[in-house]
């Protein structure tokens, strides 16, 4: 159990509460002032026991740089995976009898020192199995000079499915271990039989687990796979017919998908579907087998840990899903040198049988969903989504753009032994678009997957994105003793002093226009809008209108907050504007917190946390305009709200 202390409030109401050592108390905290207000019930998991102190709600808006526990977890194999219905599974296949997979000792084949330029690596011939085997390195792949070393060994046996023949012998590739800044591709001499189909596969040396790599090129002598890390890995082939015509990954998008649509944010105004691919595929692999609980809504109504109204209906709220999605969709490096962007176009021009069989192999084996990337014939624009089975001649897929389209489905039309078009979008809401180009990118080989681990603990704290989006308060528009306009804070159980209240959102330290849009109670009808411009160093509209509510009636409410951003070019090749997703938050009118009825058994024994910092120093070297969030940060814990910026 925790220790007694103060820890961000589970009911999201105050900046804190006291947890006694075994369960959550009446006291809260806000702004280093203790109050009490009674505790509505939190979920019985483990986020009924607090995780981490927070800081002020004005501060966790405002916030750039935060600190993210390191959170590890396990990797689990599927062992409930099934063939679709209607066929006999994966016991009715022939199944080649035989040890696991074992490797033989190494044998060291080449060394050489690659630098920022690039370079290429190639396997002298010496009568060995990886004689003329190439590894080319992109210039900025790595930083400095880096060691890169080959070596092999000879691999025996086959996967627990029995359905993996090794064609090469397994080959380790030293070159620093983290993934660098270009694809590399290697290409390994390979010979499948006829009717075969042929991939590389990653094999982690701990427990023999394998995982698909992406397939660049393949010819009758060689086999070319892409990836930004490399560690052990092999060309692997298996007899078409094996395969069977059904499989399936226990991938469930009705519920291991997300409720939202790819419609894009101000961070990502053009889409986040490879952002809601990789993090959906995540979510099915590392956590769902650890905690038995499924991605489609966890964050709906932002309701992670608190027990809140569903709002299934709206999707605009779920703020910490929307953030995740879209800070892996940033987090991704889609552009590159002409070598990284000619590697990713060389996935889309493998023979569409070829990818077929990558896909089919790939989930066969590892019982994985696989990442999908479409494109067109001059390769932009670009869609992601999830292949998560195969139907006789249809791969199953998942599409953000329709996530309540199950099951969608690409065909390959065995006559022109080619994938038909799909026609999908950049965005949900975008122009319809026919992407003729489909291309296998398997799962970690090209994105960093430990790092969507650590994006989602942030989601987990409520931290995630505060690095990447703007932060915003929302005001509340009062009079004072003398009649004079002033500008308010509002918070969770604001009382206000007139009837109906003016209120707009702000944002701190640059310039934009922002659309306010009031939800009243848990509706998913949209409410009163404000629409304000705002100036950087400015706290306060320069134009724009107040929303009005209805203090006495509306109770609670949910404010989508939106952000004018450029999405493109016109015609002239103007900039183009739409109103993107910013932020939702939930207030709630309240008034005085009446006396607990209950006595607490332990009372905190300190004050809440308020801030340290020296209000008559502020932080140096900082620039004279004073645009820095750092600079921001001191002056918002040294100033009240409606203190004018300098």
């Amino acid at each position: 159990m925790p220790q007694p202390g103060w820890y961000r409030d589970p009911n999201q109401r105050h900046e804190h509460r006291w947890w006694d050592g075994s369960s959550w108390t009446s006291f809260v905290g806000d702004r280093g002032i203790t109050a009490v207000d009674p505790l509505v019930a939190v979920r019985a998991a483990d986020s009924a026991r607090p995780t981490r102190p927070s800081r002020s709600n004005l501060l966790a808006l405002a916030v750039v740089a935060v600190l993210v526990a390191a959170v590890v977890f396990v990797s689990q194999r599927h062992d409930n995976w099934a063939v679709l219905p209607g066929t006999a599974g994966p016991g009715s296949l022939p199944i080649t009898s035989g040890e696991p997979l074992t490797p033989g000792p190494i044998t060291p084949a080449t060394d050489a020192v690659v630098g920022p330029a690039g370079g290429s690596v190639v396997v002298p011939a010496s009568g060995t199995p990886v004689d003329g085997l190439e590894v080319v390195v992109p210039e900025g792949t790595f930083t400095a000079d880096q060691p890169v070393s080959v070596s092999w060994a000879t691999l025996t046996g086959t996967d627990p499915t029995g359905l993996v023949t090794p064609l090469s012998p397994l080959i380790r590739i030293e070159d620093g271990g983290a993934y660098g800044g270009d694809v590399i591709e290697v290409t390994v001499p390979a010979t499948p039989p006829q009717g075969w189909v042929a991939m590389g596969f990653y094999r982690d040396p701990a427990d023999g687990s394998l995982e698909g790599m992406p397939l660049l090129r393949a010819d009758a002598a060689s086999v070319t796979v892409g990836a930004r890390h490399f560690s052990e890995f092999f060309i692997a082939g298996v007899a078409d017919a094996l395969l069977g015509s059904d499989i399936s990954t226990g991938f469930d998008p009705s519920v291991d998908s997300w409720q939202f649509p790819n419609v894009g944010t101000s961070v990502v105004p053009g889409g986040h579907c490879a952002g809601m691919s990789l993090t959906a595929m995540w979510f099915f692999l590392e956590q769902k087998p650890a905690c038995g609980c499924s991605l489609r809504g966890r964050y709906d109504n932002d309701q992670a840990f608190v027990v809140g109204p569903d709002t299934p209906d709206l999707w605009v709220d779920d703020a910490r899903g929307l953030r995740w999605a879209t800070t892996v969709q940033k987090d991704v490096r889609w552009k590159g040198s002409q070598a990284y962007e000619s590697a990713w176009h060389a996935m889309y021009e493998v023979q569409s049988a070829i990818q077929l069989g990558a896909f089919r192999f790939s989930m066969a084996v590892t019982h994985e969903p696989q990442f999908v990337l479409l494109s067109t014939a001059t390769g932009t624009p670009a869609h992601a989504m999830i292949a998560y089975g195969v139907s006789g001649d249809q791969l199953i897929i998942s599409d953000p753009n329709t996530p309540n389209k199950n099951p969608d489905h690409i065909t390959f039309d065995p006559a022109t032994a080619a994938f038909a078009p799909f026609v999908s979008g950049v965005t949900a809401d975008g122009p319809t678009i026919t992407f003729d180009r489909i291309g296998y990118a398997a799962k970690s080989a090209l994105f960093e997957w430990s790092s969507i681990g650590a994006r989602f603990a942030e989601a987990e704290a409520g931290t995630v994105g505060m690095d990447r989006f703007t932060p915003f308060d929302l005001m509340a528009v009062e009079l004072d003793a003398d009649g004079r306009e002033v500008h308010n804070l509002l918070t969770a159980g604001y009382v206000p002093q007139r009837n109906p209240l003016p209120a707009y959102a702000i944002s701190l330290g640059r310039t934009l226009k922002v659309r306010a849009t009031f939800f009243p109670g848990t509706s998913s009808t949209p409410g009163p809008v404000a629409e304000i411009s705002t100036v950087a160093e400015s706290a306060m509209p320069t134009t724009g209108t107040y929303a009005q509510l209805d203090a006495a009636t509306v109770g609670s409410f949910g404010v989508l907050i939106e952000e004018w951003v450029v999405v493109g070019s016109d015609a002239a090749g103007n900039p183009a504007y739409e109103w993107r997703w910013a932020d939702f938050q939930r207030f709630g009118f309240g008034a005085a917190p009446p006396p607990s009825t209950v006595a607490p058994t332990v009372a905190p024994t300190v004050a809440p946390p308020v801030s340290t910092v020296d209000c008559n120093q502020p932080p140096p070297g900082e620039p004279a305009s004073k645009l820095n969030q750092v600079y921001m940060n001191w002056w918002l814990q040294c100033h009240d709200i409606n203190d004018p910026f300098p």
